[in-house]
């Protein structure tokens, strides 16, 4: 989450002298901050420099015209109770008649040592005041229990007023007019976020004549007693980072009692608070402090109002603090007295992890402000590239660019741009002349000793991630074995968080086949339909969604691209957007795909029919290819070329080999629907091929060899239940050489298509030799399958004569249609 950090607003005389007001002031940092948005704004105290009433009427107009624009809320949601506002010390009304003058004349002189003991020995629970005058006379004052909070008066009738009953549910505003001082804090408690922010007033015995600090024990139990309660109605391990703001620090000037003590960080750390905001000290300070069992860490910024004699050597400040469950990172601004403008001067990280072997002020893990992952989709080709950009990283271990299943086939860019710089990475396993590989983790290891990049930017290409259509959901890998909570129509794109960063893009593009305008995404009511989806590994191992998360989730949508942003995402967690696919698309008919799965399970399984079949198949297959390239004879496929038929089985989702120049338990892998060139044949219903001597798209959608002795080409033909249907299966050829006719000849088709780039292989692409090729397949299947008579079951061979009907030889030939 992004917290702007600012404090001590208070305006000096000497600034208002010159004509400065609050909006004068504010012109520095507002021009630094530009467009920049935040989830919390932090106020430390020091509202007024007087406790005025026309001070904090110039505050409300600040908020409310200015700092109110900045902060990140939903659209009906107030940004009121995302300001958190706290007194300090120039907020008590020191013009307040809460005490009564004793007269020494009336006291005893035993009387007189006592009090004056009392007020200098326990001045936090003592109720007298002594003023000493510039020539050194002694005054003494008696506080008034019930009228000592109305010092409070005005900047609680600010607090009121500016927040009207905002701080409402989860919230609480406070009362510092409460006599007990135990109802003066403040709660503003985001159960979406998981954060609590708890203000404090530190002024609980500060007034005019002790200007000591001290944050009550009982108003820090009774903030912790509210938050507690809130965990509870929110439900068993779900809890919240807790962050506590007040104005006091630690340190002061010599002999300034105005400061905290090591004794109240402690009470703020036992209420499980792990992060503190102040101000007072004028001067931005950021550390972590070990206690016994905890870290607690301290973040305090320069004074935004005061002038330049009230400053230490440093200019005016305010602070942008990126902060996370375990992690804060603080950049602080800084105005150039001479050039009056605010710049970027340091940062420092802080991680309050309980570890004492390392130094809390560098990260303990690699970490980045920014990583955006974009997504194109390319409709032709059902291909992805994805880009990765990490902003501003400090790496301390080598940090993952992306982790692939290996069920993607992949290949990775060599080259990545660091800063300005090119760079060549190196990948464990990927061979720099066929830089394709199945599924595998990519990382940046950074370069020698350097710790710090400004961005670092690669990208990679893989196949088969995303349907295209709803009838690929059926067809590509069963999306609920991923992500269980998908609902039915829907796609998902997601990414697990590997390392720590500040903020996650997540941006996806849907490229179009050229010369058309396909909706990808469908539209709902308020435009493409896309949520946010966000995970995390249960007990058991599986994934359950996160609402809360998702919740703090912002999506922007556009037609056929959208973009995911989440801030201080959490590692481990799998963030991700999912969305209905608008297309429908073709998918085999019920009683096709029986028929077919049927056919299947004869090819591979039974040992009459499907010998007979395989045999039939085969001879058929070579038949009749012979005579579609005009070879008298075709005899030469078993020295050097091969023919492989697969069928399609949607209950596994898989093409299965089942008729070739082989048995099926020895010649061939079953293939996924898109996966390699087989099942890019069969995902898109046209022709595929690949061949060694044309690189291009088809190196990456091509498996590689598993027998240790690769193909000289492949070329793959859907076999379709009728001309421009669904594909049933795929019918394969290739060769490991190429001297025979046969293999001259399917080589010279294989490398006319492999010189297409994938998205040319419309069906106007292809040649007659192709086309012939083609139709003769599919009718030499449908008429093994058909001859073999009551060998099978009625309803495949049904199927079976009304396909070979649909590929009539005699009326197709004449056409170069497909």
């Amino acid at each position: 989450m992004r917290v702007l950090h600012i404090s001590d607003l208070h305006v000096s005389k000497v600034r208002r002298e010159k004509g400065d007001t609050l909006r004068d002031v504010w012109r520095g940092p507002a021009h630094a901050l530009h467009d920049q948005r935040f989830d919390f704004v932090i106020i430390s105290g020091d509202l007024s420099q007087r406790a005025t009433s026309d001070e904090y009427t110039e505050l409300i107009d600040l908020l409310t015209k200015d700092i109110e624009q900045l902060v990140r809320c939903e659209p009906r949601e107030s940004p009121k109770p995302r300001i958190v506002l706290v007194p300090g010390n120039h907020d008590v009304d020191w013009l307040a008649s809460v005490y009564r003058p004793l007269s020494l004349t009336d006291l005893e002189p035993e009387e007189i040592a006592e009090k004056l003991k009392d007020a200098r020995d326990k001045p936090e629970t003592s109720r007298v005041r002594v003023q000493t005058s510039s020539v050194g006379h002694i005054s003494l004052y008696d506080v008034d229990p019930a009228l000592y909070p109305t010092r409070f008066a005005k900047v609680q009738k600010f607090f009121d007023d500016y927040y009207a009953g905002t701080l409402i549910g989860s919230h609480r505003p406070f009362n510092l007019l409460d006599p007990t001082g135990q109802q003066a804090w403040s709660a503003h408690v985001f159960p979406s976020q998981r954060v609590a922010f708890l203000g404090f007033s530190s002024c609980h015995e500060n007034d005019k004549y002790w200007h000591g600090s001290r944050i009550l024990s009982s108003a820090i139990t009774q903030a912790k007693d509210h938050v507690d309660r809130i965990v509870a109605s929110v439900g068993k391990g779900f809890n919240f980072l807790r962050v506590a703001v007040w104005h006091h620090g630690l340190e002061s000037h010599r002999c300034r009692p105005d400061r905290l003590l090591f004794e109240d960080l402690g009470a703020l750390l036992n209420s499980e608070i792990r992060v503190g905001f102040h101000g007072h000290v004028h001067l931005s300070a950021h550390a972590v402090h070990r206690f016994i069992a905890d870290d607690f860490a301290l973040v305090s910024t320069g004074s935004l109002g005061a002038s330049s004699d009230e400053l230490p050597e440093n200019g005016n400040q305010f602070s942008i603090v990126e902060l996370q469950w375990n992690r804060a990172l603080v950049s602080v601004y800084e105005r150039d007295a001479r050039e009056n403008q605010y710049e970027h001067r340091r940062d420092r990280y802080l991680y309050f992890e309980r570890s004492h072997n390392l130094d809390p002020s560098r990260p303990i893990r690699s970490c980045a402000r920014r990583v955006v992952r974009e997504m194109v989709l390319f409709g032709y080709t059902g291909l992805s590239r994805i880009s990765v950009s990490l902003e501003d990283l400090y790496l301390v271990e080598p940090v993952a660019l992306a982790h692939l299943t290996d069920r993607l086939r992949c290949r990775p860019d060599q080259i990545a741009l660091v800063g300005n710089e090119r760079v060549k990475l190196s990948f464990p396993g990927v061979d720099e002349t066929r830089p394709e590989c199945d599924g595998q983790r990519f990382e940046f290891a950074g370069q020698g000793s350097k710790e710090r990049y400004a961005g670092v930017s690669w990208s990679y290409r893989f196949t088969n991630a995303l349907a295209l259509t709803a009838a690929e959901l059926a067809l590509l890998e069963d999306r609920r074995t991923t992500h269980p909570h998908l609902p039915d129509g829907y796609e998902v794109w997601s990414h697990i968080v590997q390392f720590d960063y500040d903020h996650l893009d997540l941006r996806f593009r849907y490229e179009p086949p050229t010369g058309t305008t396909v909706e990808y995404i469908a539209r709902g009511a308020d435009g493409p339909d896309v949520q946010p989806i966000v995970e995390q590994r249960g007990p058991d191992g599986t994934w359950q969604r996160v609402p809360p998360e998702e919740a703090r989730c912002e999506i922007t949508r556009e037609s056929n691209q959208f973009t995911l942003r989440c801030a201080s995402p959490v590692m481990g967690r799998r963030y991700g957007a999912m969305f209905r696919l608008d297309q429908i698309g073709t998918s085999l008919d019920a009683e096709v795909a029986d028929a077919v799965s049927t056919l299947v399970d004869v090819f591979r399984n039974d040992r009459q029919c499907g010998t007979v079949l395989r045999t039939q198949a085969r001879d058929f297959s070579r038949d009749l290819i012979g005579q579609a390239l005009n070879l008298r004879v075709a005899t030469d496929w078993s020295n050097e070329a091969v023919v492989v038929g697969t069928l399609w089985d949607q209950s596994s989702r898989l093409l299965h080999p089942c008729f070739g120049d082989f048995p099926p338990s020895t010649w061939c892998r079953s293939f996924r629907g898109g996966q390699g060139i087989a099942g890019h044949a069969y995902r898109f219903g046209r022709p595929a091929a690949w061949h060694r001597e044309i690189r291009g798209e088809w190196d990456l959608i091509k498996l590689p060899s598993t027998s240790g002795r690769d193909y000289r080409w492949i070329l793959c033909l859907p076999l379709l239940a009728r001309p421009g249907g669904p594909a049933v299966g795929v019918v394969g050829f290739a060769s490991v050489e190429e001297s025979a006719p046969i293999s001259r000849e399917l080589s010279g088709l294989a490398r006319r298509i492999a010189r297409m780039s994938p998205t040319e292989t419309g069906a106007d692409s292809w040649d007659k030799q192709l086309t012939v090729l083609w139709v003769f397949s599919c009718a030499a299947f449908w008429t093994s399958v058909h001859k073999a008579g009551a060998a099978l079951p009625r309803h495949v061979l049904e199927i079976a004569a009304r396909s070979l009907s649909a590929f009539d030889l005699a009326d197709i030939l004449i056409t170069d249609s497909t």
